[in-house]
């Protein structure tokens, strides 16, 4: 039996939803492209994200972006799916200056002084 080409693969990524695992160790073996790259040869790069799932863009080596696949019928499910990933990035933030419940010093603030933190 004849193994499929990239060719045929690369339209079932994109038309049928990845098992959780599956779609983890895809997202672990991203793609790297450097931003000229994307400049230059832009076709090329649509290309590598049929195949490759997401694309990772770089500047001067470092991680500036990721380009993932959308369509009409996921476009809200998938900005949903950043924004959700933002705001567990910002408590995972949040968490590394506050000590966990229970341990160290809490303080309750007192209405005013919770005003004057939000209003700095």
């Amino acid at each position: 039996m004849e193994h499929p080409s990239h060719a045929w693969i690369a339209p079932q990524l994109l038309t049928f939803p990845l098992p959780p695992l599956l779609h983890a160790v895809q997202m672990l073996s991203m793609k790297m492209i450097a931003s000229r790259e994307l400049s230059a040869r832009p076709g090329s790069v649509w290309a590598d994200l049929a195949l490759e799932g997401a694309v990772v863009v770089t500047r001067d080596g470092l991680p500036m972006g990721i380009i993932t696949p959308a369509s009409p019928a996921t476009l809200l499910e998938d900005m949903q799916e950043i924004a959700f990933a933002k705001a567990r990035h910002a408590v995972a933030g949040n968490r590394k200056h506050f000590p966990p419940a229970g341990r160290g010093p809490v303080r309750v603030l007192t209405p005013a002084e919770a005003w004057a933190e939000f209003e700095r």
